[in-house]
């Protein structure tokens, strides 16, 4: 199913934000693509140490990636189960 969405942009004159109509267009160009399952080398390594108590930054310093990072693979790892 194709929809066509209108394209905006914002523009602030006078100090009052307001949405300027540029084009229509397929809604399917400006979707996220999904990414590919989570593979990562760190995701084993983040789970043990979280469940040996450390925090997310110190897993992070610990594995030279960011808190971010750690974070997410978290959240993965806890959606894989």
């Amino acid at each position: 199913m194709m929809f066509i969405i209108c394209l905006c942009q914002i523009n602030k004159p006078f100090d009052f934000l307001q949405y300027e109509f540029v084009n229509y267009g397929n809604e399917l160009d400006h979707l996220r693509k999904l990414k590919a399952p989570v593979k990562s080398e760190h995701m084993d390594d983040v789970v043990n140490l979280r469940l040996q108590g450390l925090t997310l930054r110190e897993i992070a310093d610990k594995l030279g990636i960011t808190l971010g990072k750690v974070d997410w693979l978290l959240k993965a790892a806890n959606k894989k189960g």
